[in-house]
Order: C-alpha cells, then structure tokens, then sequence
C-alpha cells in the first residue's frame, strides 16, 4: 500500500546496505582461511534457504494471471547491447582495447545495440524496458542520480581493498574490516530516514548524502603511503551517512511520481540500471587506476637519476646498511611505485568529486517530494 511504501523501503534499503558490512568481513575470512571459490559455493545454500522461504511466503499469493506479449526483438537487443558493452569493459584492458578488433567489434555492437533498441522500445506497445518512464521527470532525475553515486561509490568498493592487500601488505580479512565500517550508520539510520521522510524534503537528504560523500572522497585524497589503519577506516565510517540518505530517498523519489501500474516496471528498470552501473564501474575503475599508476610511474621514474640528490642519499643510506646495489635499487623502485600508486587512488576519489557537485545540482530540478509523493498533494 502507497501509506507503507516508506517502510518498505527502508527494509528493503536495510538489505542492500548490509552487504558492505559482512560481505568485506566474510568474504576475506572465507579467502584467507579456506579457498576463494568458496566465497561463491557459500551461496549455494543461502540460495537454497532463500527459495524454500519465498515458496512458503507466497503460497496463496497469487494474482490473476494476465498473458501478455513478450517482447522478444527487444529483449534480443537489450542482451547484445548491455552484454557487448560489459564484455568490452572487462575484456578491453587485457586486449589492449581499440588496438583490438575484438573490442572494436563490441563497440559497434554496444552503439547498434544501443541505438536499435531505443527505436524499437518507443513504438512497441508492451516493451521489455518501457523508456517512456523517463518522460517522468523525478524518475528520470531519481534513477540517474543513483545510478551514478552507485556506480562511483561501487568503484571506491572495488579499488580500496585492492589497493590495501595488492600495496599496503594487508590480508583478505583485515582488509575487509577496513572497509566493512560504510554499511555501520546506514544501518543504523536508515529507520529514522524512513520517518523523517514524510516530512522533509527529499531533496534535502540526498544533497546531505552528496555532501558528505564529497567530505569522505577528499579525505581519501590525502592519504598517503603510509596511512594507517585508522585513517583508512575514518572515511568509510562516516560514508555509511551518505549511504542512508541516498540509497531510499531517491527510491521513493523515483517511484513515488508513478502510476501504481508503472511502479513493478520503474523498480525494474531502476535496478537493473543500479546494479548495470555497478558493473560498468568496477571495469572502468580499474582499467583507469592502473593506467594512472602506470603514468604516475612513469613520470616519477623520470626524476630518479644519479644527479639527483634525493635518489643519490637514498642509495648511500641503503648502502651504508650493507645492502647491496642491485637490492638498493628494487627497493627505490618499490618507493617509487608505492607512491605511484597512492597518486593513482587519490586520483579516481579527486575526479569522483565533480561528479557529486554536479548531481547536487540535477536533484534540485525534480519536483520536491516528501515520502515519494509530490510535496503538493498526491497528483501525477
């Protein structure tokens, strides 16, 4: 019912942040005490718990069955378009991208895909994604916004325990307690959020979200090589604020505009475009980390001659404790590289930060709303 779509939310909203606290924690337990392949076997029987629980919930639940039409054409198209992007995404670094005409193929499929199925979508009657949604404009606002802080927030997922275990020396599990504290205030917020939606504005809360996501982002910006752990975990702490008051506000923004026939499609496409931004940013964040910590080797590489006294006391400091040259030098590499890298993180938060401003300013073109409906009254 429309008067308990808040707390729907806020507990579906309570799952999906979840993730960020145990997953990290489990997920490092399970690679470093056991095998990482189990860290999928383990959803063998969670899958198996969770469909025995939701044969038992909806039995008796069924609505009248409506036939209606597949739209086949469409569906073909959406799985060639999204599926040769996220191909081209995964597999571009490794093939050295447009070098490749494999990548180049998957390009062309990706804009076809793409381009043939806008077209086909806006002139069938029953489409498999109705695009007509977008005509709608909180939606439309609504699912951009979260599409992209999703996918920006899910790429600093992606990089920080990485860069932590590949550079900091860090194990699977203590990485994952590094990063398990973002999920700790959404959780415990995100009841109050529910409440307080009815009241506020929705637009104010996902301006607080973007806020503070700048704050933690540019914290990130200034760690060093030599951050600890404690610095690391400061950031991810304070970013669980950002997560409660983004992640249901702009659900309930999104759907609270649509008819009640519109709102099963909107949740749909909705999610599919969260969790397909997701995808696209673990792959895009990776490829640009290590290509700027490439070019940041590079360009310190540059300044390690033999005139230059910085390198020079460093070796004579290296050889006076008896280590020979051709260990000195592995050594200043890895000085150069450990920087290199942190340059290359501090990087993909700094470029994140424009991104955050700029959705700050697009949320402020939506209707303003209080609980999903318009703040006016209940008109469409």
């Amino acid at each position: 019912p429309r008067e308990k779509l808040a707390v729907g939310q806020a507990v579906f909203a309570m799952t999906a942040i979840i993730g960020p606290i145990l997953g990290p924690i489990f997920g490092g337990y399970i690679s470093d005490n056991y095998d990482w392949p189990w860290i999928f076997f383990i959803n063998i029987p969670v899958g198996i718990g969770c469909v025995l629980a939701v044969r038992q919930l909806f039995a008796g639940r069924e609505t009248p069955a409506v036939k209606a039409p597949v739209d086949r054409i469409g569906l073909a198209l959406l799985v060639l378009a999204v599926g040769s992007l996220q191909l081209m995404l995964d597999k571009g670094k490794e093939l050295d991208w447009f070098g490749s005409g494999f990548i180049t193929t998957l390009a062309v499929m990706t804009v076809m895909g793409f381009s043939f199925l806008i077209a086909w979508e806006l002139r069938v009657t029953n489409p498999i994604v109705n695009l007509r949604l977008f005509t709608e404009r909180n939606f439309a606002i609504a699912v951009v916004t979260l599409s992209l802080i999703f996918g920006i927030f899910f790429g600093s997922v992606v990089l920080i325990p990485q860069w932590l275990q590949t550079y900091q020396g860090y194990t699977a599990f203590t990485a994952g307690l590094a990063t398990a504290p973002n999920g700790i205030l959404a959780v415990l917020l995100a009841p109050m959020i529910a409440r307080l939606t009815g009241k506020v504005d929705l637009r104010f809360f996902v301006t607080l979200s973007l806020c503070v996501f700048l704050g933690t982002f540019w914290m990130r910006t200034q760690w060093t090589a030599e951050v600890d752990f404690h610095h690391v975990v400061l950031p991810q702490f304070l970013q669980g604020i950002a997560m409660a008051c983004f992640f249901l506000p702009l659900s309930q923004l999104s759907l609270g505009s649509l008819k009640p026939h519109q709102i099963a499609m909107g949740a749909g496409l909705q999610n599919f475009t969260r969790t397909a931004s997701a995808a696209f940013a673990a792959s895009i964040s990776t490829t640009v980390w290590d290509n700027q910590i490439s070019r940041h080797h590079a360009q310190l590489s540059e300044h390690v001659t033999a005139y230059d006294s910085g390198v020079t006391s460093t070796l004579n400091n290296f050889a006076a404790q008896g280590i020979p040259p051709d260990q000195s030098l592995a050594l200043l590499n890895r000085t150069v590289n450990a920087q290199a890298v942190i340059m290359a993180t501090a990087d993909y938060f700094a470029w994140a930060m424009p991104f955050f401003v700029a959705l700050i300013v697009l949320i402020w073109f939506a209707k303003p709303t209080r609980g999903g409906m318009p703040a006016g009254g209940g008109g469409h």
